[in-house]
């Protein structure tokens, strides 16, 4: 197998002249998602055209990846992929939105193959064996080791095998429309802003006052405030559990040091007493608007709204029992078991019932 290396703006512009006269190509990303450091970062594309293996540094110094998003969004030039989810979540959200994918994880499923990984789907399909060690890598460092540029390359260089070899079988089923229809709605993925209250959870409200609430959101967008600027995952500069904790009780300042767990620059006396500022400052904000001290942000549901919640629980099992399990059987009988799940699985048959509440699969 061969391979190239582009970390420079020239190389990656000739490859792109040369991909845009292409019909396809295999593509995968190597992607940081608040683990090393702060955002969603692209870190290495990989790119087969059938002979070469591209792999393409996005954090190389004066290389601009952004070169390569025409060919992304051409609608002439197919990419392959596996798994495409997130790496379209990862293009949408710099700006580039692509076209013309065929995700192989897709027909996979549809021929009842389990929720396989790559690597899994190559033995299995292909019956390659190849390396599992770099998967949890950190894409951010350099230089990349020679280990984890051989398992970057091996994720797109089979993915042109698999995809004939799964074609064959969806074409004797007459299942390529089946694959057509679900590459659309995938290509319809949008990116989800990395906001800062992407950190916290409904649940995190319960107990907490319509005050309290308020500064913990003023709080947890404080420390992606301190994140971006440092460039760090949120996690490393303060620990959400303790913000918690501040956000309903001020005394819980005194223990900073021991439970924030601070970015080795904040941890100080002064950063201390400003964090508390910030905390005192959220307080009296909150009830300047009119927030409550007393009443809760996510407040109990009163006897009759727990009575319809309860209906509401009931006709989504019964729904589901009487009219959506047994399609999810047909299915299984006739395509197996993984191919149904994938198709008709509890999430979509949760949203089917819920979307039921008139009683149309009834009628």
């Amino acid at each position: 197998m061969k391979t190239r290396y582009i970390d420079k703006q020239e190389e990656l512009q000739k490859l792109t002249d040369y991909l845009a006269l292409t019909e396809r190509f295999a593509i995968d990303l190597e992607f940081d998602k608040n683990r090393f450091q702060y955002g969603f970062t692209m870190c290495l594309m990989q790119v087969f055209d059938g002979a070469v293996c591209y792999i393409i540094d996005p954090l190389a110094k004066g290389l601009e990846v952004r070169t390569f998003f025409p060919l992304m969004e051409d609608p002439k030039i197919q990419k392959v992929g596996f798994e495409l989810g997130e790496d379209l979540r990862l293009f949408h959200s710099m700006g580039c939105s692509v076209r013309n994918i065929y995700d192989v994880s897709i027909a996979s499923k549809l021929l009842d193959y389990s929720q396989i990984s790559l690597v899994n789907a190559i033995e299995r399909i292909l019956g390659i064996n190849t390396s599992k060690g770099s998967q949890k890598s950190n894409w951010v460092k350099r230089p990349l080791s020679e280990t984890q540029l051989s398992y970057a390359a091996e994720d797109v260089v089979y993915l042109f095998d698999l995809k004939d070899a799964l074609e064959k079988t969806l074409k004797e089923r007459n299942m390529l429309d089946w694959v057509e229809e679900e590459r659309r709605q995938l290509e319809a993925v949008e990116s989800t802003e990395q906001d800062a209250l992407s950190h916290l959870k409904p649940r995190d409200s319960n107990g907490f006052t319509q005050v309290q609430w308020h500064v913990l959101k003023g709080l947890m967008e404080l420390r992606e405030e301190l994140a971006k600027r440092s460039k760090r995952p949120a996690y490393q500069v303060l620990d959400k559990d303790y913000l918690l904790e501040l956000a309903q009780d001020d005394a819980a300042i005194r223990s900073f040091h021991q439970k924030a767990r601070p970015l080795r620059s904040l941890n100080t006396e002064a950063y201390k007493s400003q964090l508390l500022s910030q905390v005192q400052q959220l307080r009296q904000d909150a009830l300047k608007s009119g927030l409550s001290d007393t009443e809760l942000a996510s407040p109990k549901m009163s006897k009759d709204e727990q009575r319809a919640a309860r209906a509401r629980k009931k006709h989504e099992e019964e729904t589901i029992d009487t009219y959506l399990k047994p399609i999810q059987q047909s299915l299984k009988n006739t395509m197996g078991e993984h191919a149904a799940v994938y198709i008709m699985g509890n999430r979509l048959m949760r949203e089917l019932a819920l979307g039921d509440q008139g009683g149309l699969l009834s009628l």
